[in-house]
């Protein structure tokens, strides 16, 4: 197996098979009381911003108590699965939080397909299922998502799993999975890319303001007042190489610069330059949605403007808070 699985911890190696049934992992199910207390369960870690794992299950090895599927192993955890009884198997989704069981209703014949889309923006993934059959449309267990909770007790992240184990007391039947696939719909969030060439606004995540340039001087704008919808407060985006962009006002026909200290005030209008150099440069660090933040090259510092106090923007900011409510993280938007 590829060095991106890992079991939960050491396996019992006589009771798994990647030849048993080639093309599949056979797992031998042994007694636990819960997928918690599960052995030989083959892991691997959660991708975000959001990926949508699946895999085959074919049960027709399984034996009475035996329960065998695909879950997200963490504390808590949840799992999708099938549950083999007496009187037949059921397709099962279990949130450990509160114990709840979702049954959705008797299991397909033949292989069965489990999914699980974890969104990790949200925090909340989804879990469905359908038959192994070409084309089949997947059905969503049924309630509401499960809300995939951060907490540091156990250090491994949330994993995908393929768990298979017996609440009798004794060893069961066998399951074997295979076509375990990961899709990544957004593998680059939720961001666009760097706006080169075009015309943007910059609109401050701490009050809503706008930077814009007044007699030269980089400053925030009231959103609501009369400069918000001229040329103060539009920026064409210069591509200066390895996400390194200059701004170009629109109102002065100049570029942005910085001073050696950064200080409020600092940053402004670049009269006689032609081209930016590093002290009309600034790195584009990506946070998402797009909310970015900009580095000046000049004194390796973050602009920064000051919330709810109209006025000059500095260059001198150690980096945002997490929360980018401080003034150093700005959201932006593209001028047709």
């Amino acid at each position: 197996m590829n060095p991106v699985w890992q079991w939960n911890h050491h396996p019992d190696d006589y009771r798994w098979s990647l030849i048993e049934r080639p093309g599949h992992l056979r797992l031998h199910s042994m007694p636990a009381a819960d997928f918690w207390w599960a052995r030989n369960t083959l892991t691997q870690r959660t991708v975000g911003p959001e990926a949508v794992a699946t895999v085959e299950l074919d049960p027709a090895g399984l034996l009475p108590g035996d329960t065998a599927g695909l879950g997200l192993l963490g504390y808590p955890y949840a799992w999708i699965g099938v549950v083999r009884s007496a009187d037949g198997s059921l397709v099962i989704r279990f949130y450990d939080q509160d114990g709840e069981r979702v049954i959705e209703h008797p299991c397909p014949t033949g292989p069965i397909r489990l999914r699980i889309h974890a969104d990790h923006d949200t925090d909340l993934a989804r879990f469905s299922f359908a038959p192994a059959a070409p084309g089949a449309p997947f059905t969503e267990i049924g309630g509401e998502p499960w809300i995939m909770i951060w907490q540091a007790k156990t250090f491994q992240g949330l994993r995908y799993s393929l768990f298979h184990y017996n609440t009798t007391g004794a060893p069961g039947g066998h399951a074997d999975f295979t076509a375990f696939t990961v899709e990544e719909p957004r593998a680059c969030g939720r961001s666009r890319p760097i706006p080169y060439g075009r015309t943007i606004t910059f609109r401050c995540l701490a009050d809503d303001s706008l930077l814009g340039v007044r007699n030269g001087v980089l400053e925030t704008v009231a959103a609501d007042g009369p400069l918000a919808a001229d040329a103060t407060v539009r920026f064409r985006v210069d591509d200066c190489g390895r996400g390194r962009v200059a701004l170009f006002s629109e109102r002065y026909q100049a570029y942005l610069g910085v001073g050696p200290l950064g200080l409020a005030g600092d940053v402004r209008i670049r009269r006689s330059l032609a081209s930016p150099g590093p002290a009309e440069q600034f790195q584009w660090i990506d946070q998402l949605r797009d909310d970015v933040t900009l580095l000046s090259l000049a004194t390796n510092r973050y602009l920064k403007a000051a919330p709810e106090d109209v006025g000059p923007v500095s260059a001198h900011c150690p980096g945002p808070r997490p929360d980018r409510a401080d003034g150093a993280t700005f959201r932006w938007f593209e001028i047709a």
